[in-house]
């Protein structure tokens, strides 16, 4: 998968709605830093390995920043759905694509905290703050998703006063990429 890829999924959107929308594929390691999303943006993010295997696809609008650049990247307690949540609540799937060892290391930090892959979205939750950053840098999950997947961010403007337009950016990106974990 790459800026090819993006490029094609890009057209698709553009020739069905006519609103321009620009891409940026980053590659794993060095180059995978996610961009700024300004003010007036807003847009769809995709996490994957190559063109056969995508994990997420998700949306941010212009009032979602952290969502874009950061949420996705560590643990917290609060936001529901995020890239490293859905990596630690199914390590055995991550298996099937990752070097079994590079996986066991999250599970040991999980047991390290008495956590559960299994239940650990609502476990997370009953972490002190403190506890859950702590955990968050031992598990130093931004390099690894940084230095082990693929991004690319399909970039609207926000000139509309609903989302309906990343709506279904991001859902046509779904359909043709099919993720393995929810957006």
């Amino acid at each position: 998968m790459s800026q090819e890829l993006g490029d094609k999924l890009s057209k698709k959107f553009e020739e069905l709605t006519k609103i321009k929308c620009k891409v940026k594929f980053l590659s794993k390691g060095v180059n995978h830093r996610a961009t700024t999303l300004k003010e007036n943006k807003k847009g769809v993010y995709v996490f994957f390995l190559n063109e056969n295997i995508c994990f997420k696809v998700g949306k941010a609008n212009s009032n979602s920043q952290a969502r874009w650049n950061s949420q996705h990247y560590s643990l917290d307690k609060s936001t529901p759905s995020t890239f490293t949540k859905s990596i630690l609540s199914n390590l055995m799937i991550m298996k099937k694509y990752f070097e079994e060892a590079e996986i066991k290391k999250f599970e040991n930090i999980l047991k390290e905290y008495n956590l559960d892959e299994s239940n650990f979205k609502q476990e997370i939750k009953k972490l002190d703050k403190t506890l859950v950053k702590e955990l968050s840098n031992k598990l130093n999950l931004r390099e690894w998703i940084q230095n082990n997947m693929n991004r690319i961010e399909f970039i609207l403007d926000n000139n509309t006063d609903n989302n309906l337009d990343t709506n279904l950016l991001e859902a046509l990106v779904q359909f043709e990429l099919n993720p393995i974990f929810e957006g």
